[in-house]
């Protein structure tokens, strides 16, 4: 492709000012080989073809995909189509790997790498944390109904503190699994897509994953964070996380947040059908009574939860 004139050929610099878009501060017409392309209609973004000619705008050499994506990203607020026909055109751009990026991207860039670094240094840190907690941390917890004095010692994998649930523990897991079920049957008189779905507490697997690999926990277990990554005690010093036992025709995943005094904070129930289809319950507190407060079905919400005011 020949170089492009971005702009109309003017006799004096002075003559024909360039007009700007009324979505971004970025010039709104563009002359690619004769034909004029106007970045505040989709349509004519959608017709922009691939190119690898730069411009200079504002003192950056910048891309037609440089461009339109800081075009887009103005455009948002404004014109919803602009910005979407803006993006799709940078994914084509960048998909046949015609990059250009912005001053203000490659800032953007280095940001997000320095937060993905230190995020791995915290998580690091945490990790290390979590590997020094024991089993004496969590009897401060008198509010919380699990035995301590029925687990010897926290297993530590990746991070995570945890035990496996002797009979009497089961029995305390199977109460708080008890409660969400008792809500998601509560849930077909109101959400009628979940007519039937519950949790057979009878097929709760406590034993460990069958073939076991080398970080695997118990399929159902106590996960214990006693303390934040401040040294603060843990607003949720438990977690209880439980699954079913393989061959059913659902997989049943939970995780149930449990507070200082033993009560449930939050929980998420998850059904994934073997004939496909995932239903997904979440938990959390309306004042103190526990309640449903969203359901997902395949992805899209189909419940949530209103404060009705009486």
């Amino acid at each position: 492709m020949n170089f492009l004139d971005i702009f109309r050929k003017r006799k004096a610099d002075s003559e024909v000012p360039i007009i700007i878009s009324q979505y971004s501060k970025l010039p709104r017409y563009y002359t690619i080989n004769g034909v004029k392309y106007d970045i505040d209609n989709a349509f004519d973004i959608q017709r922009i073809p691939l190119f690898t000619a730069q411009m200079s705008i504002n003192g950056e050499q910048l891309g037609m995909d440089a461009v339109l994506l800081e075009h887009g990203i103005q455009a948002r607020s404004h014109n919803d189509a602009v910005y979407r026909a803006a993006i799709d055109k940078v994914n084509q751009y960048r998909a046949r790997g015609i990059v250009s990026k912005s001053k203000r991207e490659i800032e953007q860039d280095k940001s997000w790498q320095a937060k993905r670094e230190q995020q791995k240094v915290d998580e690091e840190k945490r990790k290390n944390q979590c590997d020094n907690f024991t089993i004496d941390d969590m009897y401060q917890f008198t509010g919380i109904p699990f035995g301590w004095n029925w687990v010897v010692e926290l297993n530590h994998t990746d991070g995570v503190a945890w035990f496996m649930l002797n009979i009497n523990n089961q029995q305390v897991a199977l109460h708080y699994i008890s409660q969400l079920n008792e809500i998601i049957i509560d849930s077909h008189e109101y959400v009628d897509q979940v007519s039937g779905v519950a949790i057979d507490l009878c097929n709760i697997d406590f034993g460990l994953p069958i073939p076991m690999r080398r970080n695997s926990m118990a399929s159902t277990r106590v996960e214990c964070y006693p303390y934040t990554k401040t040294g603060k005690v843990s607003k949720y010093p438990v977690k209880l996380v439980f699954r079913n036992k393989p061959g059913s025709n659902e997989a049943v995943y939970g995780e149930v947040m449990i507070l200082e005094d033993g009560n449930i904070g939050s929980a998420k129930v998850q059904f994934s059908y073997k004939a496909g289809g995932v239903v997904v319950f979440t938990f959390g507190l309306y004042g103190l009574s526990l309640v449903l407060k969203k359901v997902d079905m395949n992805y899209k919400t189909i419940y949530r939860f209103e404060d009705v005011e009486l």
